[in-house]
């Protein structure tokens, strides 16, 4: 039995790169639930983050900055991944590609607001260079 993919890999006249997406009902149903759950627990975690400050007397603005870069990118994952074969799938992949960036700026946010010395420094000079980043990848 052949599959798109067999045909993909040996026809010369498709561009290099080019996506195949063969997927089955059950894969697509996996993967939309494995995207809803990753919502649902980063939204629990923006819930208990609220309670901790309520509770607690924590720098807000880091926790926010992980929050929105995490709940972000499980967003426009699970837009991409559950989008039909569309030009406005392509729009969505550099989104989710780019809000790779975004998590990773967001993630390593909250440590270095607790550094008090010149490393602190150093890791937020590297903080603009994510973000550069996460616009030069959005806008290609």
């Amino acid at each position: 039995m052949t599959t798109s993919r067999d045909v993909l890999a040996s026809s010369p006249d498709i561009c290099p790169g080019q996506i195949s997406w063969d997927y089955d009902r059950a894969e697509i149903i996996a993967d939309a639930v494995v995207h809803a759950i990753g919502v649902c627990l980063g939204l629990i975690g923006v819930t208990i983050v609220m309670i901790a400050v309520n509770i607690e007397r924590i720098e807000i603005a880091p926790i926010t900055v992980y929050v929105i870069g995490l709940v972000t990118m499980l967003a426009l994952s699970a837009a991409y991944n559950m989008w039909p074969v569309s030009p406005a799938k392509w729009v969505l992949r550099r989104f989710d590609h780019s809000a790779i960036y975004l998590l990773i700026a967001g993630t390593y946010t909250p440590f270095l607001a607790q550094m008090k010395n010149v490393l602190a420094s150093a890791g937020l000079g590297s903080r603009p260079l994510a973000y550069l980043q996460l616009a030069s990848r959005t806008c290609r």
